[in-house]
């Protein structure tokens, strides 16, 4: 589980996914590091020791996931919750050049502008700009680079 973005206008052209978010686990905010240890988990991070802090569906990153939470732009977490990964369809330079080679939005036609009418949309219709896609990534520390440039879904 996990959701789509893409530019908007072209949701159903794979030269157009920039990619999807997806629930990864626990992560120590503090440390930086993840509490997944290859393919096992660790009960504390690794770093200083803490233990992971409890939260419910309408602050989780699985509960993001599911619907149950809206996603908070640029609310930054503490001690060790729950995080997102983000699996790149192309790199963030692509997608500020494809955004800024385009000289009208296919969407409405206007010419570009940092507005959420012309920018980035997730597979379920929330419309974000690109400042509000950079602060969304923040919540993602985990990142996978390895799909740039292929169709997945």
């Amino acid at each position: 589980m996990g959701t789509n973005f893409y530019i908007r206008g072209h949701r159903h052209c794979g030269s157009m996914h920039i990619g999807k978010r997806s629930a990864a686990g626990y992560y120590c905010w503090h440390c930086k590091m993840t509490l997944g240890i290859g393919d096992d988990w660790v009960e504390s991070c690794p770093g200083c020791g803490r233990l992971p802090e409890s939260e419910s569906l309408a602050d989780s990153a699985a509960g993001l996931e599911l619907g149950f939470a809206n996603p908070k732009v640029g609310s930054p977490k503490v001690g060790v919750r729950s995080c997102s990964s983000f699996r790149w369809a192309m790199t963030m330079d692509d997608v500020k050049a494809k955004m800024a080679d385009a000289t009208k939005c296919p969407s409405c036609h206007r010419e570009y502008t940092d507005c959420r009418e012309c920018r980035i949309e997730d597979e379920y219709g929330r419309l974000y700009t690109s400042g509000e896609f950079e602060s969304m990534l923040a919540g993602c520390p985990v990142q996978f680079f390895d799909s740039i440039g292929k169709e997945f879904s």
